[in-house]
């Protein structure tokens, strides 16, 4: 079975959670970005140890836990930082995307596998995935579930959401796009639209094939 490639982006609290969770109850192989890294994080991981000599041991909790909101608060506060975090993570994350990716290939069990990352225009990652599905809400929306999901201010929350690049840019550069602006019930329905197309992509393709190849199809 011919798989196809789909990275699932957007921005922080933009829906993609619920996205890939209505796309892995359709059917489809998903990979959750933000689960390998906490994974990668956890105690007497190398990562966490890099962590910890960049940042310090008052990163870490007394039962050797990552105090994730603590480094949270720091690199969203400073660009350098959040450059040093990310350089950690992110080859190590990548490295996971790509194991997933080729084991789904080797299976032949699915038609679509769906990686869930948020950054994947910040970082180019986006090149390597066959179609590109960005999940977009209102401005006023993202900031109010980032503030109820994290308990943040809305300074916090307007921070870490500027930190990232504007969900408008990120859907004009889409393949497809879904709007969780409405109720779940709404982006239900678009999810299986997409699904619908995205599996016409992967029989209408036939091969993995890049976007731009795919386009002519």
């Amino acid at each position: 079975m011919t798989v196809l490639t789909v990275g699932l982006t957007g921005g922080i609290a933009s829906g993609k959670t619920l996205v890939r969770g209505l796309l892995a109850e359709l059917g489809c192989a998903t990979f959750d970005s933000d689960q390998a890294a906490r994974a990668l994080v956890a105690p007497g991981m190398r990562a966490l140890s890099e962590i910890v000599q960049t940042f310090g041991r008052e990163f870490v909790l007394p039962d050797g836990q990552l105090d994730r909101l603590r480094l949270a608060r720091r690199i969203f506060e400073d660009a350098a930082a959040r450059s040093r975090l990310q350089a950690i993570l992110h080859p190590r994350i990548f490295e996971l995307q790509d194991r997933f990716l080729l084991d789904c290939a080797a299976g032949g069990r699915h038609a679509l596998a769906v990686v869930d990352a948020a950054l994947m225009f910040e970082t180019g990652s986006y090149k390597k995935y066959a179609v590109v599905v960005v999940v977009r809400s209102r401005p006023e929306q993202q900031q109010q579930r980032l503030q109820d999901r994290d308990h943040l201010s809305a300074e916090e929350a307007s921070r870490r959401i500027a930190a990232q690049m504007p969900l408008d840019q990120k859907a004009s550069r889409a393949d497809l796009v879904i709007d969780n602006a409405g109720t779940k019930e709404a982006i239900a329905k678009q999810v299986l639209e997409a699904w619908f197309w995205l599996l016409w992509r992967a029989a209408c393709s036939g091969f993995h094939l890049r976007k731009e190849i795919a386009k002519t199809c």
